[in-house]
Parts: C-alpha cells; structure tokens; sequence
C-alpha cells in the first residue's frame, strides 16, 4: 500500500488520454476543439501499414490509397495541430491485417522473423 501511494504521488499531472483515429481528411482545429473538451492531455496517433496476410514479411505502409489521416503528413499535420493546443502525442503504429489478426502474426523460420522485424523497423523509422 505505502510503495503504491509513493507512485501515485511521484506522477506530476494525471493523464487524461484519448486515441485519435486518423481521418480521410488533414486535422484542424476545428477536429481538436472537441478534444479538449474532454479535458485530454495527451492523445494517441495511430498510423498504419498493412500485411497481406499473417505469414507475409512485406509491410506496406504511407500509400496514396490510405486515408491521409493515417500517412506521414497526415500524422505530422495532426502532431503540430494537438502540440500547438499543448497536447502530447503517444505514437502507436498499426498494422492492418484483412481477414487477421496481428497476434496470429507466423513466420516459418527466423529469418522470415527477421526480414518482418526490419520492415517493422522501416516503417516505425519513417514515421520519426
């Protein structure tokens, strides 16, 4: 109980956080004016990239054929709008799977795992 009220105290402001789900259309202020609100202090940007099936090592990702929403400038736009309303972003890339579920994700051999591994990497890296 002591070691739980010693954490709790140590946190400087709490989190209200919300996910943001990226949209077919740039972010504005008018798409954050509701954000706040809610009181939301951070918000989370969920870019997306897309296997085509859970043994596939390809990793797609920042295509025209995505909403912008979930592309480069899409998040970039979105991270300086919600930054400028002194909000902080949490990034959590996506993958998209149709007709699966990352966590069915199986590679035959490790470097099948390894190529996956790297492609993930690519993608995390471009979204930096």
């Amino acid at each position: 109980m002591f070691l739980s009220i010693i954490s709790c105290s140590s946190q400087e402001r709490k989190i209200n956080g919300i996910s943001f789900v990226a949209s077919n259309r740039l972010t504005t202020q008018n798409e954050v004016n509701p954000v706040l609100e809610t009181n939301a202090n951070w918000i989370t940007l969920m870019p997306f990239a897309f296997m085509k099936t859970v043994n596939d090592t390809a990793i797609f990702f920042n295509s025209k054929r995505q909403w912008i929403g979930e592309r480069k400038e899409g998040i970039e736009t979105a991270s300086a709008v919600f930054k400028t309303n002194k909000i902080k972003i949490m990034l959590k890339p996506q993958i998209w799977i149709p007709n699966g579920f990352t966590g069915h994700i199986k590679m035959k051999t490790e470097t099948e795992w390894k190529a996956l591994e790297n492609n993930y990497e690519k993608f995390y890296s471009f979204l930096c």
